[in-house]
């Protein structure tokens, strides 16, 4: 004779099962005892697009099969139902968890979007002398130029500059910040530049006057 037993709800471990056997005038006998472990619950899994930097990204949370409540909070917030994708705009953590009813398994990501503006600064001074020069002051002669980015952005920035008479060219050359360069246009010429962060957060291109 034999019989199926099943036993649910039990928490993740090892249980050890012995069985005694009744006859019809009690007398017993036991069987060995037999260790058995449960399957753990697995954690929730993410998958966060795009990769790298980005203004936006998208959190989609994966649960285990044997789950069967699957919840999400925001920077340790109130838990929630997960039912579809989560977008982030600002940095912040997302905690996934799992459970089964007995068991649980909670995991969290940090999520960082760097959403600072670049900020950036030139300077400009003689090429012979290294006077300082200012925007619009007349020098006569060849200048060199350094812009810095003096920003809080963590994901970097790109800084690029383009050269004209107009005040209306599109920043295109790229320089390093703090990285000196000499130009020796002559006559009146404008110095556009403008930073780019690593998550594609821009400035408005500014311009240096240079006579």
């Amino acid at each position: 004779t034999s019989n199926t037993y099943t036993f649910d709800g039990l928490n993740s471990g090892t249980y050890k099962i012995k069985v005694r056997a009744y006859n019809n005038v009690n007398l017993t006998t036991d069987s060995s005892t037999l260790s058995v472990k449960t399957v753990s619950l697995e954690c929730p899994s993410f998958t966060i697009t795009p990769e790298g930097w980005a203004l936006k990204k998208t959190v989609t949370i994966s649960y285990p099969e044997e789950s069967t409540e699957n919840k999400y909070s925001i920077d340790g917030g109130d838990e929630q139902l997960y039912s579809t994708a989560l977008e982030f705009t600002q940095s912040g953590s997302v905690t996934a968890i799992a459970s089964d009813g007995k068991n649980r398994c909670q995991i969290t990501e940090n999520i960082v979007i760097d959403t600072t503006t670049p900020t950036l600064t030139i300077s400009a001074k003689k090429s012979t002398s290294e006077t300082s020069v200012s925007s619009g002051e007349w020098s006569n002669e060849t200048l060199k130029y350094t812009l810095t980015s003096t920003g809080s952005n963590i994901s970097g920035v790109t800084i690029k500059y383009c050269v004209d008479t107009e005040n209306t060219c599109t920043p295109s050359t790229v320089v390093t910040s703090g990285t000196e360069f000499a130009l020796s246009n002559t006559g009146t010429y404008y110095v556009r530049y403008q930073g780019t962060s690593g998550a594609g957060k821009t400035n408005t291109v500014a311009s240096y006057t240079a006579k």
